[in-house]
């Protein structure tokens, strides 16, 4: 067994960087990723030993309170979700345009150079449409 021997305000910031490194593996499974999960569990339950019993559930402090959930991380959550939603957007809408403006034969004979300069442009194009008449505007048939 090894120590690390840390601050209490750095066992926060690596409670949040765990926190947050289990949100992304597990937040969207069924059957939970065990090894983030136990590990997330056991850095919790070690909040009393650095003072900071207020972060766990009093009456289970493996598992952190709602407060906690609801605060800072919550933040750095949201902001990550807004950033990768109109990322990932674009990028599908991107590719959308592509396959429907070229042909199979078009986009295999386009050399690297014309390819990532097309989809440069394309990219600005969905961008520029989603910047000026945003989500709402956007037609489903």
């Amino acid at each position: 067994m090894h120590s690390v021997h840390l601050t209490t305000d750095q066992f926060k910031t690596l409670l949040k960087l765990v926190y947050l490194g289990e949100w992304v593996v597990n937040a969207h499974k069924v059957e939970r990723d065990e090894e983030f999960d136990e590990l997330t569990k056991h850095l919790f339950s070690l909040t009393k030993d650095f003072n900071i019993p207020d972060i766990s559930l009093e009456e289970d402090p493996q598992y952190p309170c709602a407060d906690y959930e609801n605060g800072e991380v919550r933040d750095y959550i949201d902001e990550y979700n807004e950033l990768t939603f109109w990322d990932e957007l674009t990028q599908r809408l991107t590719d959308k345009l592509f396959t429907e403006r070229y042909t199979p034969e078009q986009r295999q004979s386009m050399d690297r150079s014309t390819r990532s300069q097309t989809l440069c442009r394309l990219e600005e194009e969905v961008n520029t449409f989603l910047k000026t008449t945003g989500i709402n505007q956007i037609v489903i048939n």
